[in-house]
């Protein structure tokens, strides 16, 4: 990495979210031994997409397979559009 630059947030480590960390990995079923799901909300900038690439990683390093719905401006003219490519990878055989 050239001097100066920043690491990418995804390598830092998951600071003062334990309490969400815990409830999103029980809500996805990593304690229980059974699949489950969680949908993160809130405004922008509060971490929302670095939480869930920590429980992603943590599911992962625990032989969970993960998907993450990613909405596009052209998904977000369509109902449930964003689960598009999910419901692809999942047809497919990828979860």
């Amino acid at each position: 990495m050239p001097p100066g630059a920043v690491a990418p947030a995804a390598s830092w480590p998951l600071v003062g979210r334990g309490r969400e960390l815990d409830l999103l990995t029980l809500s996805l079923g990593t304690r229980r031994g059974r699949g489950g799901g969680a949908v993160l909300v809130g405004p922008p900038g509060v971490g929302k997409t670095r939480l869930a690439a920590e429980a992603r990683a943590l599911a992962t390093r625990n032989g969970w397979v993960c998907l993450q719905a990613v909405p596009s401006v052209g998904a977000a003219t369509i109902p449930l559009g964003a689960l598009a490519s999910v419901v692809g990878a999942a047809a497919e055989g990828g979860g």
